[in-house]
């Protein structure tokens, strides 16, 4: 009798580990809820040539950091940029890369390391704003 409690208590106990872990995935990136920050640099292109002009901004607000301010970069006319913006997933925008009107550009999300790291762009209109 104690051997087929004892075979029961293993099957219980590894259904229970198993259902514990089955949540920790990646499905999903975790929220960041650091004040760490990191500073990234790099080249923004529009369909392979740097841009000249421009911003582009680097936004950590989550749920968990829903106060945290975005921080932006002007763009240097050899399509250079360097911000510093919190650790963790950052949607990433541009403005004012284009001369010409009614383009606009697919928000990005990137996650931010510790420390000094490169990230580069090269852009490709998405569907023209309309209203503007």
């Amino acid at each position: 009798m104690s051997f087929r409690v004892d075979r029961k208590l293993r099957a219980w106990s590894l259904v229970a580990l198993l259902t514990a872990f089955a949540g920790c995935g990646d499905l999903a990136p975790a929220m960041s809820s650091s004040t760490e920050e990191g500073t990234v640099s790099g080249v923004v292109k529009l369909e392979g040539k740097p841009v000249t002009q421009g911003s582009v901004h680097f936004d950590p607000s989550s749920n968990v950091r829903k106060g945290a301010q975005a921080r932006t970069a002007t763009i240097g006319k050899d399509g250079t940029y360097t911000v510093s913006t919190l650790v963790g997933q950052n949607r990433v925008r541009f403005s004012d890369v284009s001369s010409k009107r009614n383009v606009s550009f697919e928000e990005v999300g990137r996650d931010i390391q510790s420390g000094s790291q490169a990230l580069d762009f090269d852009l490709m209109p998405t569907q023209p704003r309309r209203g503007r």
